[in-house]
């Protein structure tokens, strides 16, 4: 596997992230002490669909979906 990483600038950078126009990030997931609707927001298959969401990863699973709604 080789490896090339690209530096880019601020403004790239956001756009690439909100577009899912990445083979790889650094994410980190920042919870509350009592977590709730950022877990929608991480996890969710309708956050998955949006846009600048904070589902990084697109994640689209009915299981997930039904562990938010029960919590």
């Amino acid at each position: 596997m080789t490896v090339t990483l690209r530096n880019v600038d601020n403004s790239q950078y956001e756009n690439r992230r909100a577009n899912w126009d990445y083979d790889m990030i650094v994410g980190s997931w920042a919870e509350s002490l009592s977590p709730g609707n950022e877990q929608r927001e991480f996890w969710g298959s309708k956050a998955a669909d949006d846009a600048g969401s904070r589902n990084l990863i697109g994640i689209k699973n009915p299981a997930i979906d039904k562990l938010n709604r029960s919590a």
